[in-house]
């Protein structure tokens, strides 16, 4: 279990007779029911909470998940294609963008501005502007990546 008394929730594909046995953490949080692990039964009843959330903590408190970011750059749709969100220290937000046009000086410093108020100038905001993102092994891509102290 996890600090919050969650599980992560790993699937396997048994219909893949090449690799049936590679488990995925897919990033659903289940809780399970301790009255149903007994011998008699063969799999523990779990209730699915749903997507575990990253969380960026700014030095003040403030809690920063995907849906504030996805609050403030869905006024840019024009310009913003894709985003990656990167908390480089406890006081240090990178927001990457891949963009259709470039923005202009005025919204890029309404973007770095609603994060800076919202965390009560807590933390420095910095915008990178590239050409795409990097994705997983998998081919997923990464939109949060919470510092972890190292």
């Amino acid at each position: 279990p996890n600090e919050n008394g969650m599980h992560d929730l790993v699937v396997t594909n048994f219909n893949n007779t090449l690799f049936p046995f590679i488990r995925y953490k897919i990033g659903d949080e289940v809780i399970i029911h301790e009255d149903s692990v007994k011998k008699e039964f063969t799999l523990p009843l779990v209730e699915v909470l749903g997507r575990s959330l990253r969380t960026i903590k700014s030095p003040k408190g403030k809690d920063l998940t995907i849906h504030f970011f996805n609050g403030v750059l869905e006024y840019y749709s024009d310009y913003i294609a894709n985003y990656r969100i990167v908390q480089k220290s406890k006081s240090k937000i990178y927001i990457y963008l891949v963009t259709h046009k470039m923005l202009d000086k005025k919204n890029k410093e309404n973007i770095v501005s609603r994060v800076s108020d919202y965390t009560e100038n807590s933390m420095d905001v910095e915008l990178k502007f590239v050409n795409e993102l990097p994705k997983t092994g998998s081919g997923k891509r990464i939109v949060m990546e919470v510092y972890n102290g190292n």
